[in-house]
């Protein structure tokens, strides 16, 4: 009996640790994409602004465009980089922690709700905050509860499935 105490009370400790541990790094994640995000708007403003000005003065440089949509560019590549992480850390601790992943969930408004948190509008296929690709909407909204088996090997699929665990095979 007292092994089954101190083992339920290992799992315990296993989880807080993981939890807190992962919530940490994933907000200290979701931080730097705030940065990065209201940099990307800055330089849209600062982008704007001097196109006009340009534009005021007779006519537009195409290199100062480029440049700053370079600039652009590198930063949305730096925002799917620290949500990569993030993606990474959520498995990790589903694997840890023995929990199934649940893909993007219908919102509360009837919109898309991705996993960083943000609710998009229905029918939406990119998360409007990070610009994850989203699982859920309509698609997911007409699918049944009822198992499907592969057409190619047989096995049991899950509902949502894209892909047969078993042989590969590309089922949608």
């Amino acid at each position: 009996m007292l092994g089954k105490i101190k083992e339920s009370i290992d799992k315990s400790l296993v989880s807080v640790s993981v939890k807190s541990g992962t919530y940490l790094e994933t907000e200290k994640l979701k931080a730097k994409v705030g940065n990065v995000q209201e940099e990307i708007h800055n330089l849209k403003q600062e982008l704007g602004e001097a196109i006009f000005a340009q534009w005021k003065n007779g006519g537009v440089n195409p290199q100062t465009i480029e440049s700053s949509c370079a600039a652009l560019n590198r930063k949305e590549a730096e925002i799917a980089g620290y949500q990569a992480q993030i993606d990474q850390i959520t498995l990790e601790k589903a694997r840890i922690l023995g929990e199934e992943l649940k893909p993007a969930a219908t919102g509360r408004e009837g919109g898309v709700t991705c996993s960083c948190g943000k609710v998009n509008a229905p029918g939406a296929k990119f998360c409007k905050a990070c610009g994850k690709k989203l699982e859920a909407g309509a698609e997911a909204a007409q699918e049944t509860a009822q198992s499907r088996h592969c057409p190619s090997c047989g096995a049991l699929m899950e509902p949502g499935a894209r892909f047969c665990c078993e042989c590969g095979h590309q089922t949608v």
